[in-house]
């Protein structure tokens, strides 16, 4: 019970919208840098909230969108991009 209530708590934040030419930059800089990405889709479920993000880092790109992770995303339906970092368990604090 306290697993689905805890599912049905979590609520994805709305992130800013951002133009074309800053995702543009930020995907190219992730394809430069080799760095993993965070992207947030402009749909909302049937309650207006927004999915987790995409993680990963870009696998190929063609005229319509792109691969993160496995995952085709088309360019319009992308709400915000930002770079990722992964928590390393090694880092954490006991």
């Amino acid at each position: 019970m306290d697993q689905i209530q805890k599912e049905l708590q979590h609520t994805v934040p709305k992130k800013g919208q951002m133009s074309f030419e800053e995702i543009s930059e930020v995907l190219n800089a992730a394809v430069v840098y080799n760095k993993s990405i965070a992207i947030q889709l402009e749909s909302v479920d049937a309650d207006n909230n927004y999915s987790d993000d995409i993680v990963g880092k870009l696998q190929g790109h063609d005229e319509l969108g792109l691969w993160v992770s496995g995952t085709k995303v088309n360019y319009d339906e992308i709400r915000n991009v930002e770079f990722y970092d992964e928590i390393k368990w090694s880092s954490l604090d006991e």
